[in-house]
């Protein structure tokens, strides 16, 4: 009787204080595919022609762009429901136009990390490529997903976000010949889109 009682405290015990879960890694590490369709973007460019006249070129296009990415990431769980990841990969932003992301994403798990249900999480940071005459591309997202777990502690996301990319690409005159770094004042490309994802988590 002593040893049942004993047993049954242990057990208790292990309830309040500890579980599988907790024993688990904090660390977790995650590979994401995903799909881009951009459909508005904004953009503006001003430089000097060859003439010496100063060119402002402003606008809007309503278009449709698809991109993929992919993406390996390293993270920290915060506690059973956050987790912290840094992401890096590759990912294009438009035609002719690759970066490598380096973001860290913050998500939120109401239903704890190893059950199934709804993901929120925000993702925001730089996208770099041999052309950065006026700096990194500025890389932000927002959505939620859904979790699937798997056995052996796998997991697979089935993410939707909002995304949105600031980029500072070459300026191209009306003939389609790069100007000059020296002549351009500024230029900036937008493009707001959706993205699509799945990430295996491990």
């Amino acid at each position: 009787m002593k040893k049942h009682l004993r047993i049954l405290l242990c057990l208790i015990g292990f309830c309040l204080c500890g579980s599988p879960l907790q024993a688990r890694s904090p660390w977790n590490f995650s590979l994401e595919w995903g799909y881009t369709a951009a459909f508005f973007n904004h953009y503006r460019y001003n430089y000097f022609d060859s003439e010496g006249s100063r060119v402002n070129d402003e606008g809007w296009q309503r278009r449709l762009l698809s991109n993929g990415n992919l993406r390996v990431g390293a993270g920290y769980h915060l506690s059973d429901c956050w987790n912290l990841s840094l992401m890096a990969g590759f990912e294009g932003l438009y035609e002719d136009r690759r970066v490598i992301p380096t973001t860290l994403r913050g998500t939120f798990l109401p239903e704890g990390r190893s059950r199934s249900g709804w993901i929120l999480f925000a993702e925001g940071g730089a996208g770099w490529t041999r052309r950065m005459d006026f700096g990194p591309a500025i890389l932000a997202r927002g959505g939620a997903g859904w979790r699937l777990p798997m056995d052996g502690g796998i997991s697979l996301d089935v993410l939707v976000s909002l995304h949105a990319s600031f980029d500072h690409p070459p300026v191209l005159d009306p003939e389609h010949h790069e100007i000059s770094r020296l002549k351009v004042r500024s230029t900036t490309a937008n493009y707001y889109g959706i993205n699509f994802s799945l990430s295996l988590n491990f």
